[in-house]
């Protein structure tokens, strides 16, 4: 169980349909962090390795210890902090239900889903990661969002155009990690003073 911690400094407010990730990477800029040590601190990473990374698995959803820690963490609602999942798209897509039902024990993400559940990197809006001009968005950028993580969208509905899925200076795909390795959720978060939309392939 994640131990309880002091909240961090400051926040930030979810935007609309923002992952996880994107959450990370917005709040870390923000406190001018790596986006490992907000991850720590709101207890997503209990190992005490140094190199330990933020389990994939949060992804789909957090369980309600880690969503309560979580929450208290980073200073928002525990209903705020699961919109930050994909849980909340089971309702409308059973697959990701099914990725998440294990028989006869306490709802959690399954070790093993189809691939086309959930991609290994995301997709994403040029625009929608420049932000809407606000001075938030405009400082910290726009939201990376859930549902560029599931296989089957692959258009921005705001913008009416299609996602991308690589960095287009480097060709790797975004907030993949390296190509072939196991999925991860926030790819190289060591590093430090990075835009939340900046490109984190090595």
């Amino acid at each position: 169980m994640p131990a309880a911690k002091d909240p961090l400094p400051r926040s930030l407010e979810p935007l609309p349909d923002e992952s996880l990730p994107g959450f990370l990477l917005r709040l870390a800029h923000r406190l001018d962090l790596t986006p490992s040590h907000v991850a720590r601190r709101a207890s997503l990473i209990t190992a005490e390795v140094a190199q330990a990374k933020v389990p994939a698995s949060h992804l789909l959803m957090m369980e309600d210890v880690v969503l309560r820690v979580f929450a208290d963490a980073t200073r928002i609602a525990p209903a705020e902090a699961d919109r930050l999942t994909l849980r909340p798209y089971t309702d409308r897509y059973p697959p990701l239900a099914q990725a998440l039902v294990r028989p006869g024990k306490v709802t959690r993400p399954r070790k093993v889903f189809p691939p086309w559940l959930l991609m290994t990197h995301s997709r994403y809006c040029p625009a929608c990661l420049a932000g809407d001009g606000t001075p938030i968005q405009n400082r910290y950028g726009g939201p990376w969002k859930r549902q560029w993580r599931l296989g089957v969208v692959f258009a921005c509905l705001d913008h009416q155009v299609f996602l991308h899925h690589e960095c287009r200076r480097c060709r790797l795909p975004a907030l993949g990690g390296r190509p072939g390795s196991p999925m991860t959720m926030l790819p190289a978060s060591p590093a430090p003073r990075l835009h939340p939309a900046q490109c984190r392939n090595p």
